[in-house]
């Protein structure tokens, strides 16, 4: 990994292109990580339907999918036995008397859905980070940049582990725009997103839901509605967004990216996002023991210890970088507007290109 410097160069690779019309900034999205914007204020519970999966497809009748062929710029080197056809908690039943950071990063995003308990520690933890908002927001746009740029390079099959509550435009709607042939199955630990997960899949037969936690990456492997919906013969995109900060470091998350990738053909990309201390560090720890006091551990990591998540995949430019750098749309971020985002991020091709 090359050296860096300034919050603006880190990451350093070649160029992948403009970028520009690959995401746009919107104020609710998934529940992921942490950020915020005002929600509502009232107690009324989040409503939805379960559905079954879309009819299952055999191996042949899938078309042939391409893989990350983009340039690259270095080398690296819980499941419950439900889906609608994780991280940090496990599979479990709904709770609404404690705070779930799914459903917290709802309510920083502007969403709907989520409860008292869980709009009283994401205040608490806006008072701590104030500028968590625009972190989350920024992270959001990147997940979407990323679905965009990794479903040009001719991906048609996505794993999202750690979703969130699933709102518009989410990952399979932003893949699916650009091909309706992609495939897209979420994953998380939270009853309450299985449910509205459900209602939205509704209907569509290239999504689905487990229901499962990331911590068990070889359940998840080995699940019989992802064994239905993914090809593991043709090039996957795998997702980890802002989940891997909710693992700490006795739970071995490097050990939990390894067995996934392990399981993906070459031509597979990895994206994903973590937060950070490297920016404003006492407040990011006084953010992470708010957070730990509230709902689960946050283990916010240092550039160099994010950047090692992505050995045996060739970092895809501009590398791991702050998220707002990483192919913006339109005009680069300023410095004021970085200073506001404790995220890195990055994409990455298994075996290069």
């Amino acid at each position: 990994m090359a050296e860096w410097g300034s919050s603006e160069e880190r990451g350093s690779g070649k160029d992948l292109g403009s970028g520009k019309g690959s995401g746009s900034s919107r104020d609710s999205g998934s529940c992921r990580g942490s950020g915020t914007a005002v929600g509502r204020s009232g107690g009324g519970e989040p409503t939805g339907r379960a559905a079954g999966a879309g009819p299952s497809h055999s191996r042949n009748d899938r078309h042939r999918t391409g893989g990350c062929g983009i340039r690259t710029v270095r080398k690296g080197q819980g499941v419950t036995e439900q889906g609608t056809g994780g991280g940090g908690f496990a599979a479990e039943e709904i709770d609404t008397s404690r705070p779930h950071p799914a459903r917290m990063y709802d309510y920083y995003l502007g969403g709907w859905d989520n409860y008292e308990v869980d709009r009283a520690a994401a205040e608490r933890f806006i008072e701590v980070i104030p500028d968590i908002r625009p972190g989350a927001r920024a992270n959001r746009d990147f997940l979407l940049r990323a679905v965009r740029k990794v479903v040009e390079s001719g991906v048609r099959q996505i794993i999202d582990i750690g979703t969130g509550i699933p709102t518009s435009p989410n990952t399979h709607e932003v893949a699916q725009e650009a091909d309706p042939d992609v495939r897209v199955v979420y994953v998380d630990n939270d009853p309450i997103v299985a449910t509205h997960a459900g209602a939205k899949l509704t209907n569509n037969g290239n999504a689905s839901f487990l229901l499962a936690d990331v911590r068990e990456p070889e359940r998840i492997l080995a699940h019989p509605e992802l064994r239905r919906m993914i090809d593991f013969d043709q090039p996957v995109a795998l997702l980890l967004v802002a989940i891997l900060h909710f693992i700490p470091d006795e739970e071995d998350p490097a050990g939990i990216v390894a067995a996934l990738a392990e399981a993906l053909p070459e031509g597979s990309c990895l994206v994903l996002s973590h937060g950070t201390t490297d920016f404003h560090s006492e407040a990011a720890r006084a953010a992470a023991d708010a957070y730990k006091n509230a709902t689960a551990s946050v283990t916010l990591r240092t550039y160099a210890d994010i950047v090692p998540f992505f050995d045996g995949f060739e970092l895809l430019d501009p590398g791991v970088v702050q998220v707002p750098l990483w192919h913006p749309d339109g005009e680069p971020p300023t410095p004021a507007e970085l200073a506001r985002v404790g995220f890195y991020g990055g994409v990455g091709v298994k075996g290069g290109r």
